[in-house]
């Protein structure tokens, strides 16, 4: 059986309505399910995940999409997380004996589709796109939603699909295929925000610039295929390092939350737990379940044990209970699908 994963980004993480509206546009289409939703406050986003059979996944995107444009209005949206459209990003993830070659396929008819029928500019990136400067998401995005009007002037950022100025109300949106990605946000024992900056840009692989001698430089940071940023949460009373872990065969999240722990200290403070957004793969989990016991000589030798000491070491659970079977992205694939899968 052959799965496609989505986790597309909504740029609504309050009105619980409208994400059920399009929540209940993706379950409408045949072939489809629903994994996780986790809605961010603070963010004012929620990142979605559901898996589709090949000839499903357009549809369902198309419909998810364009509910998204009718319902969120990019006009009087704020929130601490960088965005630029109603629908800020969709990704397809190759799951289940689906290819990256399949994805792009599909992401290239449901960008032209978005393009088309919706009139919402549609970028493509990661593997989907041919076009270098278009190959990071951070880069399309630059600039956030209000910057879209006068960068798309420019034949540089002319969008694959669609017109050659942003949606007044959906913004834009970029379409891509890429591996399996980690959202994971580190907790700060403070609501210093200038500090979590400071740290998120040590920690992110792009560094820093640094002014030396009236010019720029930058510094690179610590840990490779980590994006990062540091913001404060009001409904948490405290600052968090939000992390994307583009390659967690690279850095894992027990390694970004390790490294975090050591800047804090640095700076005077201390990491009091994270925050999974999402759905994680489980060998991730299961090598931080491994790096605990091993640096706790603890003779932990069975899954469900390496597992909960993840968690356990991590602080998993200091915002929200971590559910290994809601969480993790296999056992809810099996739970739902009926199917034993090795990503």
């Amino acid at each position: 059986m052959k799965l496609i994963e989505c986790v597309p980004n909504f740029s609504e993480g309050k009105d619980r309505a409208t994400i059920q509206s399009i929540v209940d546009e993706i379950a409408s289409v045949n072939g489809t399910t629903i994994l996780d939703v986790d809605m961010g406050e603070g963010a004012n986003r929620t990142v979605m995940t559901f898996v589709a059979h090949p000839e499903s996944v357009v549809e369902a995107g198309f419909r998810s999409i364009s509910s998204a444009s009718r319902l969120i209005d990019m006009r009087i949206h704020k929130g601490n997380h960088p965005r630029m459209g109603a629908t800020d990003v969709f990704p397809l993830i190759p799951v289940c004996e689906s290819t990256l070659e399949e994805c792009d396929f599909f992401s290239r008819q449901l960008g032209e589709r978005v393009g088309t029928e919706l009139m919402i500019p549609v970028y493509l990136y990661e593997a989907a796109t041919k076009i270098p400067h278009r190959k990071k998401l951070s880069a399309i995005r630059y600039g956030g939603y209000e910057s879209f009007t006068e960068k798309m002037k420019d034949p540089y950022w002319r969008p694959d699909f669609g017109p050659g100025s942003p949606h007044i109300k959906a913004g834009v949106t970029a379409i891509g295929t890429r591996a399996l990605l980690i959202a994971f946000n580190i907790n700060l024992g403070t609501d210093d925000i200038k500090l979590a900056k400071q740290i998120a840009a040590e920690l992110r692989e792009s560094g820093k610039v640094l002014q030396c001698n009236g010019k720029k430089r930058r510094l690179p940071g610590l840990l490779k295929d980590c994006q990062a940023i540091g913001w404060y949460m009001p409904e948490y009373g405290f600052v968090q390092v939000s992390t994307n872990l583009t390659d967690y065969q690279v850095t894992p999240p027990h390694m970004a939350y390790e490294t975090c722990k050591l800047l804090a200290v640095k700076y005077g403070t201390t990491v009091i737990g994270s925050e999974l957004i999402g759905m994680i793969p489980k060998q991730a989990i299961l090598m931080a379940g491994r790096y605990y016991a091993e640096q706790n000589s603890s003779h932990v030798c069975t899954e469900d044990d390496l597992i909960t000491l993840a968690i356990e070491a991590m602080g998993l659970n200091s915002i929200h209970p971590f559910e290994s079977k809601k969480k993790i992205l296999e056992y809810r694939i099996q739970e739902l699908m009926n199917i034993s899968i090795n990503l």
